[in-house]
């Protein structure tokens, strides 16, 4: 065996060994959530580092009669339905115009990317104390589309950059193919 192949046969076991490690640091608390959640409230508190004397499932009744758990599952489908809905079709749009059509003044198509680029510079978490008191002027706290537009907003600066790109690189010779052939 040629010292390059045993460099090269070394280095890969250390990266097996590495990525198991990894992998079992992360594994852990996920596994030790799963056995304390068959294990009594004493025997948590008593021994929580060793396996249930009696599979109870005990604390999955409580968490099911205790949670709403149909009704999170619901708002949560609800308001990330929307939300793409609304980013795509505001996406697309605006991807489309800032790709597709000709401006007469160069500068507002390149301030329209300027305005793209400082949307991506806020941080979402500086926004929620503004957007909560305009919700709550509005008289929207506690409905899906207070929720729903701010999402979409936060997202839609990165998506219609992205799209452009991507926009961009599809041959416009295709679309006016599509016309000629009926496509409206």
């Amino acid at each position: 065996m040629t010292m390059e192949k045993r460099n090269h046969r070394v280095r890969h076991m250390l990266l097996s060994a590495l990525t198991i490690l990894i992998t079992v640091t992360i594994m852990i608390p996920f596994i030790w959530l799963i056995i304390l959640s068959f294990k009594t409230n004493t025997q948590i508190m008593n021994e929580p580092f060793s396996l249930p004397e009696t599979f109870s499932l005990e604390n999955y009744y409580t968490a099911f009669k205790v949670l709403p758990l149909v009704s999170m599952y619901k708002n949560t489908i609800i308001i990330a339905v929307f939300t793409e809905v609304l980013c795509l079709a505001v996406t697309f749009t605006g991807a489309f115009a800032l790709t597709r059509l000709t401006y007469k003044n160069r500068k507002l198509q390149n301030g329209l990317y300027l305005f793209l680029i400082s949307g991506l510079k806020i941080p979402i978490y500086i926004l929620l104390f503004p957007i909560y008191r305009i919700n709550i002027q509005l008289k929207l706290v506690g409905k899906y589309i207070s929720v729903i537009l701010p999402l979409a907003a936060s997202s839609i600066s990165f998506n219609i950059l992205m799209f452009v790109g991507f926009m961009k690189s599809f041959p416009s010779e295709l679309a006016e193919a599509a016309i000629i052939d009926g496509c409206s």
